[in-house]
């Protein structure tokens, strides 16, 4: 073997554990070889992030409690379809029909919902459906809006301005011309009023045109009149449908916060081992240290040797623990580097 490409081997793959080799690397290999060494250690890290976000679907926020969201999105499918109401998307916006016709919601009239369901235990407001044709830059006031309706507890009256009773407030779901929003709030006899709630916000571009949302969401092969509300099966399955629609319109969203995600903390990365390279030059500059002679590179290409092992184990761990992968990297990295500065680079007395 070429004895330059022995040497470079020997401390590529010891210097993952040899400080002495991470030193010897950068001193004795060119310096685009540490810059490619620092750029693979700085991307590994973000891999377990990437994964993460990529397996982030629309319908997590309903994976673990419905707050009877389920019971009630089917009977809005089965009650709306039965009426001749529709939602249909075309050319990524939607469309509410009624008898096939387009219905004009005005922005005085759109605050009032076009499906309401109403709990027969408690006589109050389980799930109200808005649609509107506001444009994206309007919609958050329009949903906060929608969102500080509260309603006197076991009633359908809104609350009064000067009432100081017990109040609730429904989950909803606005379904507008561009984009999707649901909230769920959680009410029970127990406890009265806004307990705990989860949104979400969504688009349509990733629907097929002429996609006809309640049509479709009904259990295959039945009629809104076939399907029974007191079946478990036929509940789930209009349900599921309806996680289907969160996980189709929430593709856009997750490609952006994916590339977004990443790229934030690739950048965070870079910075950090640049930052460490400074740190190992500022620790280097005292009289009683052998290691003042280094140039402010030398110590970049040090630290750029040095993150190696840390970026994989940390990618190690960020696929074992995800809920620890964003820092895993910045401590591992700043333990390699104080250990380095500690014993290799420490000054000489």
């Amino acid at each position: 073997m070429n004895p330059k490409a022995k040497k470079f081997l020997s401390n590529f793959f010891f210097g993952l554990i040899s400080n002495d080799h991470a030193i010897e690397g950068a001193k004795s290999h060119p310096w685009w070889v540490a810059l490619i060494i620092a750029l693979f250690a700085t991307v590994i890290p973000v891999i377990p992030i990437t994964v993460t976000q990529a397996k982030t679907y629309g319908a997590s926020f309903l994976s673990s409690y419905t707050y009877r969201f389920d019971q009630n999105i089917a009977k809005a499918t089965v009650d709306l379809s039965a009426a001749n109401k529709e939602f249909k998307v075309e050319s990524a916006q939607l469309t509410y029909l009624d008898n096939g016709n387009p219905v004009e919601v005005t922005l005085e009239n759109d605050v009032n919902p076009v499906y309401t369901h109403i709990s027969e235990k408690t006589g109050q407001y389980e799930l109200a459906i808005y649609f509107t044709n506001r444009e994206k830059a309007d919609l958050k006031t329009f949903v906060n809006t929608i969102a500080a309706k509260s309603y006197v507890a076991e009633s359908t009256n809104e609350k009064p301005a000067d009432f100081e009773g017990n109040t609730y407030a429904p989950s909803f779901v606005v379904l507008s011309r561009t984009s999707l929003y649901t909230r769920l709030n959680k009410d029970d006899s127990a406890t009265i009023g806004t307990n705990a709630y989860t949104s979400f916000s969504a688009d349509w571009k990733h629907f097929t045109d002429g996609t006809l949302l309640l049509k479709e969401a009904l259990p295959e092969g039945k009629s809104a009149a076939e399907v029974n509300l007191n079946s478990t099966e036929d509940v789930q399955a209009i349900f599921t449908n309806w996680k289907n629609y969160y996980n189709k319109s929430y593709l856009t969203q997750k490609t952006y916060n994916t590339w977004m995600t990443s790229l934030l903390f690739w950048g965070i990365y870079v910075a950090l081992v640049f930052v460490m390279g400074l740190l190992v030059f500022l620790l280097t500059r005292g009289k009683n240290n052998m290691f003042n002679y280094l140039k402010f590179f030398d110590t970049q290409k040090i630290v750029w040797w040095a993150s190696l092992a840390p970026a994989i184990l940390a990618m190690i761990i960020g696929f074992i623990f995800s809920n620890f992968a964003q820092m895993m990297f910045i401590i591992l990295l700043g333990m390699r580097v104080m250990w380095l500065s500690m014993k290799q680079l420490r000054p000489q007395y």
